[in-house]
C-alpha cells in the first residue's frame, strides 16, 4: 500500500491496493503448492526468467508471486507477517491460505530429505559391513601369496587412466535448520486485542444493534469505533457511564464518568498478538500519594456497581479473586493463572521487592502532604511490595522481575545480562504462558480468493473514492496527540495522493477533496506523496474519523474554504509538499 523503512532490508518491494495484494498472495499459495516436494526439484525463477526466450511475455504478478514462493520455500524459518489495519478480510485470509500451503508444502520436503537421508544411510552401512566381512579374506590371500616384482609396471600409464571418483561413504543427517512449520504473525490494532476476542468480543455495531438500557464503556475512544452521529444518538438514547484514566471530549455528554487506574496504578493481564498471557503490576498506591484520590481499576469499579445492584457485599478483594471468576467463565483463558505466581507468593518468606536497594525519593514525593513518611502502603494483590524492603535477588521468578540493575551498565545493557543473549530467552525462564498452545487445533480449511471486483481504485470521474490509513508516529496516538508539545509537532491533516495520480486527475497541492463516507463527509486539502499505491488515496489516521476506509466512498473537488484556517493551512501544504516531494521517492512500483 505505501513504503515503508522495511524496503531498507527487503529482496523485493511492492505498492499496490489491498486488492492486488490479496491477489498476490494467493497466487503465492498456488505457486508453492506447484512445487516438487524435493528442494532440488525446485529451481530459481530468476535462472529460468534469464534463460527463458525473450519474446517471451510473462506476467508480471505472475512472476512475482513465483520469486515470493521460491525464497519462503528455501528459507529456514519463513515468517508471514499481516494485520488488520486495511480493515480487509481477505488479506488476512491471503496470508493464512500462504502459510498453510508452506508449512504443508514444506512437511513434504523434509519427509523427502528423511527417505533420501535414510536411503543413503542404509547403503553406507550396507557398504561398511560388506567392507568388514570382507577384510579378513583379503588379509588371508595377501599373507600366501608373495609379493610380484613391479618390473616392466607402466606406471606411467596407470596414473593417466580416467577413474571414476570413489563414492562418499559418509552418513548423512537431515537439516536441523530446515524447519517444516511456517510461521504467521497477525498484528492488531490495539494493546489486548487478542485478549478481548477471546472473551468474545464483538464489533460495537454489533452491540449497539442489541438492546440494553444501560451501556458501560471502559477506557475506549468511542470516536474511533463508530461515527459521530451515532455516537450522538447512543448518548441522547441510553444511559452511558464511562471508566477511563483520562478524560475525553465525548465524556461531557456521558451520565457518570468513574476515574479508572492507568495502567501504572493497576494489575491485570495482557495477551499479547502471539497468545501469550503476561501479568503486569502496579507501580505505586496512588492513595499513598494521593490520599483524596478516588482512582480505582475498572475491575474494581464495575464490581462494586454489580454488588450494589444485587444488594451483596463485595467479595472480589484482590485480583485472584477476578482470574479465578474469569476462568470459570471463559474456560479458554484458562492459561492466564499461570502466567505469574498468586498474591501469597513469597521467596524465603518475604515479598518481592519492586524499588532497587537504597531507592530514594520516596519522602520527597510524599512532601507536599507531609514531611513524616508512613509505613509503606500493602499490596494485596500481588507478591511483590511498594518498597525496596523484601527479596531482591537472581532466583525471582521472570514474571516477576521489577527492575534490571547492574552496576556499570545502562538500561539496555542491564537486561541483555539476564538474557541468554541479546533477543534470547530470559533466565529463569520466559515469562507469561501461551494460550495458543492450551486450545484445542481448529480443523484446516482452504481459503478461496475473493472474486475480482470491478473498480478498486479512485475514479475522479466517476466520483469513486478508495481509501487507505496513513499512521503518524505522534497523530496515530490518542495520548501522544493530546500533549501540546507533541500536537505542535503534528502535520496538518491532509489527503494523499501519488504525484502520478494527481496529473492524471488534474489535481495540484493545496487543492481541496471532499470525501463522503458512512454518511459523513469530510473536507481536507490535498498533499502529494512518492510513497502510495496508485489509485489510493490516504487518509491520517488519528486526525480524521474514517471508521470504516473498506465502506464505499465518494469523491469530488471543492473550492478552498474561505476561513483564516483554511488559507493558513493552504499555506503550510504548499510548505511541506517541497519538503515531502525532496524526500519521498517520485515513483509507485504497482504489481
Amino acid at each position: 500500500m505505501t513504503q515503508t523503512k522495511l524496503e531498507d532490508i527487503s529482496k523485493v518491494s511492492v505498492v499496490a491496493t489491498p486488492e492486488d495484494i490479496t491477489k498476490l498472495g494467493f497466487k503465492v499459495a498456488d505457486e508453492i503448492a506447484s512445487f516438487a516436494d524435493d528442494l532440488a526439484d525446485i529451481a530459481d525463477p530468476q535462472a529460468a526468467e534469464q534463460n527463458a526466450d525473450a519474446s517471451t511475455e510473462t506476467d508480471g504478478m505472475q512472476a512475482l508471486a513465483k520469486q515470493i514462493a521460491y525464497d519462503l520455500i528455501q528459507a529456514d524459518k519463513p515468517l508471514v507477517v499481516s494485520g488488520s489495519s486495511l480493515s480487509s478480510t481477505a488479506l488476512i485470509e491471503a496470508a493464512a491460505q500462504i502459510t498453510q500451503a508452506l508449512t504443508q508444502k514444506r512437511a513434504a520436503i523434509k519427509a523427502t530429505e528423511q527417505q533420501q537421508v535414510e536411503a543413503h544411510n542404509a547403503k553406507v552401512q550396507a557398504a561398511q559391513a560388506k567392507a568388514a566381512n570382507d577384510q579378513p579374506e583379503e588379509d588371508q590371500d595377501l599373507s600366501a601369496k608373495p609379493n610380484k616384482p613391479e618390473t616392466g609396471v607402466n606406471t606411467e600409464a596407470q596414473d593417466n587412466v580416467e577413474r571414476a571418483p570413489a563414492e562418499n561413504l559418509e552418513l548423512k543427517e537431515v537439516n536441523a535448520q530446515y524447519q517444516a512449520q511456517a510461521g504467521i504473525y497477525l498484528t492488531v490494532p490495539d494493546a489486548n486485542s487478542i485478549g478481548v476476542c477471546m472473551l468474545g468480543g464483538q464489533s460495537v455495531e454489533e452491540l449497539l444493534a442489541t438492546d440494553y438500557d444501560v451501556v458501560v464503556v471502559a477506557e475506549n475512544q468511542l470516536t474511533d469505533a463508530i461515527d459521530a452521529n451515532k455516537l450522538t444518538q447512543l448518548l441522547t438514547d441510553k444511559t452511558v457511564i464511562a471508566l477511563d484514566h483520562q478524560l475525553l471530549d465525548w465524556h461531557k455528554d456521558v451520565d457518570i464518568v468513574l476515574p479508572a487506574a492507568s495502567f501504572a496504578e493497576a494489575d491485570g493481564t495482557l495477551i499479547s498478538a502471539e497468545g501469550r498471557a503476561q501479568r503486569f503490576f502496579q507501580v505505586y498506591d496512588n492513595e499513598y500519594y494521593h490520599p483524596m484520590s478516588s482512582i480505582k481499576e475498572g475491575w474494581r469499579w464495575i464490581h462494586a456497581v454489580h454488588s450494589s445492584i444485587e444488594g451483596r457485599d463485595v467479595d472480589w478483594t484482590q485480583l485472584d479473586d477476578v482470574i479465578n471468576a474469569l476462568i470459570a467463565t471463559h474456560p479458554k483463558l484458562a492459561g492466564i493463572k499461570g502466567a505469574a505466581p498468586e498474591a501469597d507468593y513469597r521467596m524465603t518468606g518475604l515479598k518481592i521487592a519492586r524499588q532497587p536497594r537504597r531507592y530514594s525519593g520516596r519522602t520527597a514525593m510524599r512532601a507536599p502532604i507531609s514531611v513524616h513518611e508512613p509505613m509503606q502502603p500493602k499490596d494485596l494483590d500481588t507478591g511483590l511490595t511498594f518498597s525496596m524492603e523484601g527479596y531482591s535477588g537472581k532466583e525471582a521468578p521472570s514474571s516477576m522481575i521489577p527492575f534490571a540493575n547492574a552496576a556499570g551498565w545502562n538500561s539496555p545493557q542491564a537486561w541483555n545480562k539476564y538474557q541468554d543473549k541479546v533477543g534470547g530467552h530470559l533466565k529463569n525462564g520466559d515469562p507469561g504462558v501461551r494460550l495458543f498452545d492450551q486450545l484445542e487445533r481448529l480443523a484446516t480449511r482452504q481459503y478461496v480468493a475473493p472474486e475480482a471486483m470491478s473498480s478498486n481504485t479512485t475514479d475522479l470521474q466517476q466520483g469513486q473514492a478508495k481509501l487507505v490509513p496513513i499512521h503518524n508516529i505522534y497523530a496515530s496516538s490518542m495520548m501522544a496527540s493530546r500533549s501540546p508539545i507533541v500536537a505542535e509537532q503534528l502535520p496538518v491533516a491532509a489527503w494523499r495522493i501519488g504525484i502520478d495520480d494527481a496529473k492524471d486527475w488534474n489535481i495540484a497541492a493545496g487543492d481541496y477533496l471532499a470525501i463522503e463516507i458512512d454518511k459523513q463527509q469530510i473536507t481536507l486539502p490535498v498533499q502529494l506523496v512518492g510513497y502510495l499505491a496508485e489509485g489510493c488515496i490516504g487518509y491520517p489516521v488519528g486526525q480524521v474519523s474514517i471508521i470504516h476506509p473498506s465502506m464505499p466512498a465518494s469523491v469530488r473537488k471543492v473550492d478552498a474554504p474561505v476561513t483564516m484556517m483554511g488559507s493558513m493551512a493552504n499555506d503550510m501544504m504548499n510548505n511541506n509538499d517541497t519538503a515531502q516531494m525532496n524526500a519521498a521517492p517520485t515513483t509507485t512500483q504497482e504489481v
